[in-house]
Parts: structure tokens; sequence; C-alpha cells
């Protein structure tokens, strides 16, 4: 994603709690404070890889799922676009406009992967057997 440029990122997700914690902060501190149960694991996602993040996941069932399916931005503070998540507890359906591509931005993700010594990344999967 980091090379390629991805736009966006989809993670389709069966979260219990197990991992990140809701974001914490003093409302006053923003012009536009993160939405409540905002996971702070997503949230790092959309930010490291500059990528809009979509978070799909399901609510209650016996496994006590704990839903909060959310659209991440790029940044709550500094763009027009807006991070919106759902209940924790109800099925709802999610919609948020925003735009890709911010070139004119203060973090261009194309000046990000410029930073980045991907030939030195390692792949993840080959089309060969490993050798030993």
């Amino acid at each position: 994603m980091a090379v390629k440029r991805a736009d966006m990122i989809c993670i389709p997700t069966s979260w219990k709690g197990q991992y990140g914690v809701e974001l914490s902060m003093n409302d006053d501190m923003f012009e536009k404070p993160y939405p409540k149960g905002t996971v702070s694991t997503w949230d790092a996602v959309a930010k490291g890889a500059q990528s809009f993040t979509i978070v799909a996941n399901f609510v209650g069932t016996e496994k006590i799922f704990k839903g909060r399916s959310a659209i991440y931005n790029l940044d709550q503070n500094y763009t027009e676009d807006e991070t919106v998540i759902a209940s924790e507890i109800d099925e709802s359906v999610l919609v948020n406009k925003f735009h890709t591509m911010k070139t004119d931005w203060w973090l261009d993700q194309e000046k990000l992967i410029l930073t980045r010594r991907t030939a030195f990344y390692k792949p993840l999967v080959t089309r060969e057997p490993p050798f030993f």
C-alpha cells in the first residue's frame, strides 16, 4: 500500500476490543473534535498510510463484537474531511464524502512515499518457493 499509493484501505474485522483503545482527548483542544468511539489502531492506519481507511465490524452477537465501523480520514483537524463512526451497539449505514489525491495538503502522500526506502522492503508474499 505504501509503495503503490493506496487511496483507500478497507479493513473487514471481527473486533471485540482486544486491541486499540478509544481516543480520549479534551474536546476543547481541537476545532473539530474526534468523534466519540474513535479507535486508536484504525485512526493510526489512516494517518500513517495517508489513506482513507474504511473499517467494517460486526455488532453484538454472542461474541459481543464492539461495532464502531468507521470511515477514517487523513487528519481530523487539518482538512475539511471528517471521520464518521457507527454505533457500537446498533447496525447502521455510514456515508461520508471525501476527496482523494490531496496534493495541496501539508502532507502529500506522494512526498510521504518518496521518504520511504522501498528498495529495502521485503515482500510478504513471493511467487517462488522460499529458499533456505
